[in-house]
């Protein structure tokens, strides 16, 4: 099959918006024998943490000797990237063929981007064989696609109000939306530091459902020392190395922890396991043409804070950001740690102008050299000839464009 005909025809479906409900999903993975009910899976959902608790526990039941796959989402570069089996993005051919199976059904149900791409992992988990598939929920949890499946343990993060016109506008609402993954007689792990209210929702949710309830209780972990992209942890006497930076990173520890016990994994394997973790593109450093590239998806003015709270000296900034974002509180942050900074405007029409992020960088450091590039080629050819650490960030679709023109992946370690 073409890859790229078919990666065209794929996104050309995200048209179709967002469907809440399951109904359509459930029709589908019947048609395909229910792919779902043939691995253990560890569904995760929440607003903040899930995509980095959700590779944590898939590196530590890697590491325990499962094969392991992982479904997260959004991808940085391939669309492979979202099916991880045993830490590496499967290859081309292994989803290519399993869309060739599923795509009568898909077409036939005229399904979604997003219900697509879960049946893809399903099937595509399924027919490896796959032991545990970690499984991360799009954007919600009762209605979401992902939900069709029946886990050995949900997972539920961090929970702050987000997209208030599918999930509800109260914490509240969002709660119960989210803690819909809780099966009857499943288990659930929930970040103990929610709200007091979202608390007592799982509870009450998991009585319901005559389900245990565990709370993820980040007092057992304090911060011994910062690392150049992570941090140690005390982990009930012990260490515990987490190769992701941000106090918050505690939290999803705790919940990534708590999780793998539950699983029955022993404290050897979570602490090898979480220190192997690999997420793309968060402080992300690599050597190229012998200088120093740092990579983040930094999108929101709290990860652009993380991000420039981790540098040890200023850096050399090429940035691109959405039209939807805060881009002048994250270029005020980013300021006093810029040697530089070189604006570009990614491919994609969400992005912001290139003359907007400029306007912004002289009106708050009118001395500080400023690059605004026509497009992401001569940004990036203008950037390299900087002497000092390259720092990259912005939003997803900059590193994806930067990488691109690079001729590299952040797959490349």
């Amino acid at each position: 099959m073409n890859k790229e005909l078919v990666i065209h025809d794929l996104f050309s479906r995200q048209n179709r918006g967002i469907k809440p409900g399951l109904e359509q999903t459930i029709e589908a993975a019947e048609k395909l024998g229910n792919p779902q009910n043939r691995c253990k899976i560890v569904h995760v959902a929440g607003t903040n943490g899930k995509g980095s608790t959700s590779t944590m526990i898939a590196s530590v039941l890697y590491e325990a000797g499962y094969k392991t796959g992982l479904f997260t989402s959004p991808h940085i570069q391939e669309f492979r990237e979202r099916f991880i089996i045993d830490g590496v993005p499967v290859a081309d051919n292994l989803w290519l063929s399993v869309w060739g199976k599923i795509q009568p059904v898909c077409d036939e149900l005229n399904l979604t981007f997003f219900e697509i791409s879960t049946l893809l992992a399903f099937e595509l988990f399924a027919q490896q064989e796959c032991d545990f598939v970690v499984l991360e929920t799009g954007m919600g949890g009762r209605l979401d696609s992902t939900n069709i499946c029946d886990p050995v343990l949900s997972v539920v993060t961090a929970l702050s109000v987000e997209h208030t016109e599918y999930l509800g506008d109260t914490i509240e609402l969002i709660a119960g939306e989210k803690l819909g993954i809780v099966k009857p007689n499943r288990p659930l792990v929930i970040n103990g530091s929610n709200l007091p209210s979202v608390l007592e929702l799982a509870q009450n949710r998991c009585r319901e459902t005559h389900s245990d309830c565990t709370l993820a209780d980040t007092n057992r972990f304090s911060l011994i020392s910062k690392t150049e992209s992570g941090q140690i942890l005390t982990f009930d006497d012990s260490d515990l190395t987490v190769p992701l930076a941000g106090t918050f990173q505690i939290q999803n520890a705790a919940c990534a922890v708590t999780a793998c016990e539950k699983l029955g994994i022993s404290k050897e394997f979570i602490q090898s396991g979480i220190a192997k973790a690999f997420i793309p593109c968060r402080l992300q450093r690599m050597i190229l043409n012998d200088k120093e590239w740092l990579f983040d998806v930094a999108h929101n003015p709290q990860a652009i804070e993380i991000l420039c709270g981790s540098l040890a000296e200023k850096v050399h900034f090429l940035t691109g950001m959405m039209k939807d974002k805060d881009y002048e509180t994250m270029i005020s942050l980013m300021i006093p740690h810029a040697l530089s900074i070189t604006v570009i405007k990614p491919n994609i029409p969400r992005a912001t102008d290139v003359e907007l992020l400029a306007e912004v960088v002289r009106k708050l450091a009118p001395d500080l050299p400023l690059t605004v590039a026509d497009s992401v080629e001569s940004g990036v050819a203008s950037f390299k000839k900087s002497e000092g650490i390259h720092a990259v960030t912005g939003s997803f679709y900059t590193i994806a464009d930067v990488f691109e023109v690079l001729g590299v992946s952040p797959w490349d370690r």
